[in-house]
């Protein structure tokens, strides 16, 4: 199942609130609703494993990820089984 736009708005607004302008005017310029379609592609498979979704969200870097390294983040998530 792929992330609805409605996820994307909330995840935009915890990158947003931890990054603050770092993360808000990377995009700046630009369509919000293509940036966050594309930010949908790149998390499209998520939908059934938002374990990864928030332990990305648990464990962000010091500067704001593009929607290609938090993608990769998700892929480094334990499995929701898994004993941290």
């Amino acid at each position: 199942m792929d992330l609805s736009l409605k996820a994307i708005d909330r995840l935009f607004d915890r990158l947003g609130a931890t990054y603050g302008r770092e993360f808000t005017y990377r995009y700046d310029g630009q369509e919000p609703q293509d940036v966050k379609s594309m930010w949908a592609y790149e998390l499209s498979g998520y939908g059934d494993n938002l374990h990864a979704i928030a332990w990305a969200l648990e464990n962000l870097p010091e500067k704001a990820p593009n929607a290609i390294q938090f993608r990769n983040l998700c892929r480094q998530a334990p499995q929701a089984n898994e004993q941290p």
